[in-house]
C-alpha cells in the first residue's frame, strides 16, 4: 500500500499530487543508494559519471521496457515532472509560448 510509503507530518493533508507529489520511502531508499556515487551523465570525466550514466540508461530501458515501447518510441527525458513534460511537448510541436510573451 503505497500510502504506507509516504513521507508526510501526521495530521497534514496534501492535495496536489498531479504537479508536486509527495516523497515515497521506497524511492528514497532507492536514491539513497545512488547517491554516494551520483555524477553529472553528461561528463565522462570520472567514474561517478560513467556509474551515473549506466543507471540512467539502465532505468530508460526499464522504462521503456515498462511501457512496452519499442523502436518507434522515443523516451525524452525533460527534469522536473509533469509541466516540464507538457513545456517539452509543446517546444518540440513549436507551440510554446514563454510566459512573458502571453501579455
Amino acid at each position: 500500500d503505497l500510502k504506507k510509503e509516504l513521507i508526510l507530518k501526521k495530521g497534514i493533508l496534501h492535495f496536489d499530487f498531479t504537479a508536486s507529489a509527495l516523497a515515497l520511502k521506497c524511492v528514497e531508499k532507492e536514491i539513497s543508494k545512488i547517491l554516494p556515487t551520483y555524477a553529472n551523465t553528461h561528463s565522462d570525466s570520472s567514474l561517478n559519471s560513467f556509474k551515473t550514466q549506466q543507471t540512467y540508461e539502465q532505468a530508460r530501458k526499464d522504462i521503456k521496457k515498462s511501457l512496452s515501447l519499442d523502436e518507434n518510441f522515443a523516451l525524452i527525458a525533460c527534469g522536473t515532472g509533469s509541466s516540464s513534460a507538457i513545456k517539452k511537448f509543446q517546444e518540440l510541436i513549436g507551440i510554446y509560448i514563454p510566459p512573458l510573451v502571453k501579455e
